[in-house]
């Protein structure tokens, strides 16, 4: 089996997780000390990481840093595995959306263009004040932009929209089709498989749902609901 079949498999088990409360239940349930465990050791690396830098000289700098890099994907995996399965608390605060895109405008478009791509961000023509957790929402966000940079065709532009209608928020990516460009299939990083299990996981926190249409391009559609505001 190739690294890339193998890669889609587990990404399609991850996302199973993210749908599946019970399932999750059942995997944390085994795995949750052992990441509590990881997460102990890992704090106390960290800090033998901190004082052994302080102590080194100048010359053995650039190992320490390669090891502290090491750490932090690991710290990194941890962290997405107990995000995936643990019981998920999200503190929503009243904001637009727009002010969340704003924010990571100038670092999404950057991804896109070092992949060959191109982003073309649709506002709505009214307010979009909405509710949801800032950090879980943007830091899943940023994951699903990294993604799908590494999969837009060279010069196709993907399309980010977003809307509250109803008492529902909306965030829309398309990626249309142009059969006259090819598709670029960048090598798949290790963090990017997580990308859609861990965003469908935030989404289901805040009582949402994530939906993918693949017929005549590729297009994700995430909403969640979000009362209106007092008059």
């Amino acid at each position: 089996m190739s690294q890339g079949s193998i890669e889609n498999a587990l990404a399609g088990q991850m996302l199973r997780l993210a749908r599946d409360a019970t399932l999750r239940g059942m995997v944390y349930d085994r795995l949750g000390d052992y990441c509590h465990q990881c997460r102990n050791r890992l704090n106390s690396l960290k800090l033998m990481i901190y004082l052994m830098t302080k102590q080194c000289a100048d010359p053995t700098v650039g190992v320490w840093e390669e090891v502290n890099r090491h750490y932090r994907d690991l710290e990194r995996k941890v962290e997405q595995i107990q995000t995936l399965c643990r019981p998920m608390t999200v503190s929503r605060v009243t904001l637009a959306l727009d002010l969340l895109i704003d924010d990571r405008r100038e670092a999404w478009t950057r991804t896109m263009i070092a992949s060959g791509g191109s982003l073309e961000m649709i506002p709505p023509g009214s307010r979009t004040e909405s509710k949801f957790d800032v950090e879980r929402l943007g830091g899943a966000l940023d994951a699903l932009v990294e993604w799908r940079a590494g999969e837009v065709a060279t010069g196709r532009p993907a399309r980010l929209r977003w809307w509250v209608e109803q008492g529902v928020s909306h965030i829309c990516w398309e990626e249309p089709v142009r059969p006259e460009t090819g598709v670029r299939r960048a090598p798949t990083a290790g963090d990017v498989i997580w990308a859609l299990p861990l965003l469908v996981r935030v989404v289901e926190a805040h009582g949402g749902d994530c939906r993918v249409e693949e017929s005549g391009g590729w297009r994700l559609d995430v909403s969640w609901p979000t009362p209106n505001p007092a008059p």
